[in-house]
């Protein structure tokens, strides 16, 4: 086939693909280009970002491991251990031995290291004895363990100990990446570390020894590789370029001299970064090709700021093949894209070729239509040229052919068109003329089409609808369109409401009216019924008592009802301007803003509490309902005040408290006499379970007394309202238990509540006494009287305690042998507990006939007779006079210091613990005086404990001279005195210089000579003073205060006063230069 014979459409077509596939191919040539340059430019910013991140993450890493150093050196610990170290194994501040500040120390480290787990040894290392380990505690594997003291080792000759002893204070060292040493050789398996030293002085500012924090270096260095990506090898370097971490197995680390491999051998490019004079202020990072195709990056990490010759290399390396990989993972998505949008164009070409072509097929196949005789064929003129001009033609001489055949079909069309509108059409001159029609419009207004052609549109309208639709067809005809709603008026006098639109278009050379009238019958009855639901429903929420509110997604008001405004106290305007979080007091504005979203489309109840206006406080329960509405999320909530719900819940819960708590047993009977509740008091004195209660009758408890009886005192009862009396019930084991019962009835409620007491033992020691009058002539004394408290009999004890014959006492009160000590009230309870009870034991107080006042210890009890009539009482008492002086000199023992007889620390500390409460209360400043004689271990050593003794005797009665009687003044142990100084002033510089007096008035008491026996001795005290206010510090804190106060005193050259605050004790030293003046 010759190429003229292809159709022409058919080789344009090829000769334009062949153009765009030409194209798509150069562009993508260039397009790959261009990505790998962009690839290879983002993938070398990366690498220098992602270097530096690591670089800073290894840098901090390292400065916590120096920080933790530091805070182990200060603990109070290793303080402690210096100075009992150099005090004799007991620390002079708090007397604490070496062993308990070692085992402090040791639990310490051991809790630091569990919660520190990057580190694996903690160590406090003496600087003599060959750098002997005083303390060590390991971490293995998540196990701590305190190394025992003969598995401690020498350190002296590690290097890293040799650096700590000529650190000074607060200096950190840290040693060389290397391998860990334990006993003089490498730890199997090894084990890289890096050590972090400091060291500690004594008070003298000499090295005692250091502190080491050792951590594994291989998990500090391997973490520099996790935020990297997978396809990018990490390298560090110490600053000579030896590997510490290298990707490959064994090449870091290596113990053997002279075979550690270097990574200038394996990255040349790298020498520079080892450069001398590439130092902290020259040192760049350094990012570029590794010659091989891949990329290299490079940044030193300086982590000893003294030392900045010492330093990491830390270097991260993409091998040509990884770099290779990730573009082509990016180039390939692109190929595809650039393929995929080649072969949409050449679709689009071929689309606009083949509609460029198509209106000539149209053509020639319109001409074999009329070629065959059909007229009805048109051809639309799409653009110009020839094939436009060729359509037109062919147009134009069908028109001529078929005009009147046309326009009849087109007018049979329209008809039809109008016709099957939904609702009534219209055509409408200037004129106010029907041009045209439906039949639709004749049925709604029941005209016929000849009285339509007579008749003028407003003929169809009454009242305001006649000018509105006049108004309106005015518009159309002067602006175009026009809307409107009117009711249609029928010939039968119905209106239908209608919504009629118009505009304006020409018809035979002259503008007319077309429109379209709708039928809205339905839609206005809709409107109406969705009116008055609305308005029944805000009725319903008006009239409820419910506090109803309706909250936006965020918790503003949107609505609320009368109720809800009163519940809170608003006004309804001030409430629509709250938010959900203005009254709730329960949950915070977040959580209710989460609790809202949780809440839509669901149903949900809950209690909560709201606050009002005037700040009070409501339980409410909540009815909430969260729903969405044209795609808006709305809260529909009503609140129930239940706050005197909960008063009446918290009550009754209370009373079941009370019921279960009691000692008295309980229980709830109806009017039957059947048990419905039961309290556990009664359980147990019966032996059933309250749930073997519930349900038994009054009579399977009683153990005398029938049904039918039962029955009786039941209906009894009910007549009286309320009884009391005894009787005997049967428990579940058989046990008679004698019971006295209070019982009422409630008419209301047809319950009776029933109090039961257990009087078993009171009835036993009824017959117990009466078994004692047996025995009236004991060592006790006896003491009865009638039953109006006269007494008509005394035993032989009741003389020789009282020194009454019974002559002197028969038929007289025993008040005759008052003290006085008791009031009219303990008389009152004493009397009160007898009539309830029948008994009284207790200590009490009597005079003798001599006049004396003597404690006894004294058994009253009630005697009655068998109708329960109290007929005498009986009292038994015995002197417990001895019991109660050995009772004193036991407290004496307990409270006072058996030398000076001051109080001791026990008292003294109860005292300045009502001192501490009572300046909180009272708002006074009180102060603290903590005394210490000095050189007092030396009379001691000299003349003996017996002169140390006279002394502190001395010295106890000199300081009491110098204080109120309202102070205190205690010996705090040893040669230590304190004084407490209650309510000095309310003012604090007063309250100082007042302490400051008062401790000046003791030192110069204390520091004139001592007469000891034979010897005169002269001493003299170092007092420390600290001012207490309230709560504001502990004791414990003030104590330390004082004591440290004192050894400031001390430290100045003994002999003197010093307060713990430095303001204070600058403004003593003017106040005592005044004083001595």
């Amino acid at each position: 086939m010759r190429l003229r014979d292809i159709g022409l459409s058919t080789r344009i077509t090829l000769w334009a693909l062949l153009f765009v596939v030409a194209g798509g191919l150069l562009w993508m040539d260039k397009d790959s280009e261009r990505e790998q340059e962009s690839y290879l430019s983002r993938r070398s910013a990366d690498f220098g970002s992602n270097l530096h991140l690591e670089q800073v993450r290894l840098t901090q890493a390292i400065e916590s491991l120096r920080q933790d150093v530091l805070f182990l050196a200060s603990l109070p610990s290793v303080s402690g251990i210096v100075r009992a170290s150099t005090n004799g194994g007991i620390d002079p501040r708090d007397k604490s031995t070496y062993a308990e500040w070692e085992a402090r120390l040791k639990d310490i480290l051991a809790a630091f290291l569990r919660t520190h787990s990057e580190y694996y040894q903690a160590s406090y290392i003496a600087a003599a004895g060959e750098g002997r380990e005083l303390v060590r505690v390991d971490s293995r594997n998540g196990h701590v363990e305190v190394v025992p003291h003969d598995a401690l080792q020498a350190k002296g000759d590690q290097d890293y100990f040799k650096a700590g002893l000529i650190l000074t204070a607060g200096r950190v060292h840290l040693s060389e990446f290397a391998l860990n040493q334990e006993h003089g050789k490498p730890e199997e398996p090894p084990r890289p570390v890096l050590h972090a030293v400091t060291t500690v002085f004594d008070a003298n500012g000499r090295v005692f020894g250091m502190v080491v924090l050792s951590r594994d270096a291989h998990s500090l260095l391997a973490s520099a590789s996790h935020g990297l990506p997978a396809d990018m090898r990490t390298y560090i370097t110490d600053q000579f370029g030896h590997y510490l971490l290298h990707p490959e197995e064994g090449k870091a680390f290596i113990p053997k001299p002279g075979s550690k491999e270097n990574i200038a051998d394996d990255f040349p490019m790298l020498k520079t970064m080892f450069a001398p004079q590439a130092g902290p202020d020259g040192a760049s990072p350094l990012v570029a090709g590794d010659g091989k195709g891949g990329y290299l990056a490079a940044e030193r990490v300086y982590f000893d700021a003294s030392d900045p010759s010492r330093f990491l290399l830390l270097a991260c390396h993409l091998p040509a093949s990884a770099a290779a990989r990730g573009f082509e993972d990016v180039s390939m998505p692109n190929a595809g894209y650039t393929l995929l949008l080649m072969l949409l164009v050449s679709g689009v070409f071929m689309l606009i070729l083949r509609r460029t072509f198509a209106p000539l097929g149209r053509i020639i196949a319109a001409a074999r239509e009329i070629s065959s005789g059909n007229r009805q064929v048109r051809l639309s003129r799409q653009g110009g040229g020839e094939i436009g001009e060729l359509a037109e033609v062919l147009n134009t001489m069908l028109d001529k052919l078929s005009d009147s055949d046309l326009i009849e079909k087109e007018n049979a069309f329209r008809k039809a068109m109008i016709e099957a509108l939904p609702g009534v059409f219209y055509m409408i001159d200037a004129e106010g003329r029907f041009r045209m029609w439906n039949h639709n419009l004749e049925l709604v207004v029941q005209r016929s089409a000849a009285e339509m052609a007579a008749s003028h549109p407003l003929e169809f309208f009454e009242g305001d609808d006649k000018a509105r639709i006049e108004r309106a067809i005015r518009q159309v005809f002067e602006a175009g369109d026009a809307s409107v709603e009117a009711e249609l008026v029928s010939r039968d006098g119905t209106k239908t409401p209608y919504h009629f639109t118009g505009r304006r278009i020409v018809h035979d050379d002259a503008p007319v009216l077309v429109g379209l009238g709708l039928d809205i019958s339905a839609q206005r009855a809709s409107v109406r019924a969705e009116t008055a639901l609305l308005r029944r429903n805000q009725a319903l929420m008006q009239s409820s008592m419910e506090g109803i509110h309706v909250l936006d997604i965020d918790g503003n008001v949107l609505d609320v009802n009368d109720a809800f405004c009163d519940m809170l106290g608003y006004t309804r305007e001030e409430v629509m301007r709250l938010n959900v979080a203005d009254w709730n007091r329960q949950f915070s504005a977040e959580e209710l803003r989460a609790r809202i979203r949780s809440f839509i489309g669901k149903s949900v109840m809950f209690e909560t509490v709201h606050q009002g206006k005037d700040g009070s406080l409501h339980d409410v329960e909540i009815c909430a309902n969260g729903t969405l509405i044209d795609g808006k999320a709305y809260l529909f909530a009503s609140c129930r005040d239940i706050t005197e719900r909960k008063k009446a819940q918290a009550a009754l819960q209370r009373y079941k408290l009370v019921l279960d708590t009691a000692m008295d047993g309980f229980w709830l009977a109806n009017a039957h006499g059947f048990l419905e509740e039961a309290n556990e008091a009664y359980a147990k004195m019966s032996g059933y379970t309250v749930q073997e209660l519930v349900g038994m009758h009054i009579s399977q408890l009683e153990a005398n007394e029938g049904e039918e009886v039962v029955g009786e005192h039941l209906e009894k009862l009910m007549l009286r309202g309320y009884d009391r009396f005894e009787t005997r019930h049967r428990c579940k084991d058989g046990r008679i238990v004698d019971i006295e019962v209070s019982a009422t009835f409630l008419p209301e409620m047809e319950k009776i509540f029933v109090f039961c007491h257990n009087i078993t033992l009171r009835k036993q020691a009824e017959q117990e006494l009466r078994v004692a009058a047996a025995t009236f002539e004991t060592h006790e004394a006896i003491l009865i009287t009638d039953a109006q408290a006269n007494i008509v009999r005394v035993n032989h004890a009741f003389t020789e305690i009282t020194g009454y014959s019974a002559a002197e006492v028969m038929g007289k009160n025993p008040r005759l042998m008052s003290s006085g000590r008791q009031d009219k009230a303990f008389y009152a309870a004493m009397w009160k507990q007898i009539l309830e009870t029948g008994s009284w034991a207790g200590e009490i107080w009597d005079r003798r006939k001599n006049g004396e006042i003597f404690p006894k210890w004294m058994n009253l009890s009630a005697v009655k007779n068998d109708r329960g009539e109290t007929t005498q009482y009986v009292s038994i008492f015995s002197d417990i006079t001895e019991r109660k002086r050995a009772e004193e000199e036991i407290r004496n023992l307990a409270f006072y210091d058996a030398l000076t007889q001051l109080p001791n620390r026990r008292l003294f500390l109860d005292r300045f613990h009502a001192a501490l409460a009572a300046s909180a209360r009272y708002g006074d400043y009180g102060a603290l005086l903590f005394i210490d004689l000095d050189r007092f271990k030396q009379l001691n050593d000299t003349l003996g404990h017996d002169y140390g003794d006279l002394l502190l005797v001395e010295v106890a009665a000199r300081i009491r001279l110098c204080v109120r009687e309202v102070d205190t003044v205690a010996r705090y142990g040893g040669d230590e005195f304190v004084v407490l100084l209650e309510s000095i002033s309310s003012k604090r510089d007063e309250a100082s210089l007042k302490a400051g007096v008062v401790a000046e008035k003791i030192r110069e008491a204390l520091s004139h000579p001592c007469r000891l026996k034979q010897h005169e001795y002269s001493s003299s005290p170092s007092i420390g003073i600290s001012l207490y206010h309230g709560n504001d510090e502990s004791m414990d804190a003030l104590l330390k205060y004082a004591d440290a106060a004192m050894y400031l005193a001390k430290d100045a050259g003994r002999n003197n006063v010093h307060f713990y605050d430095p303001a204070l004790q600058q403004g003593w030293d003017a106040a005592a230069g005044r004083l001595r003046e």
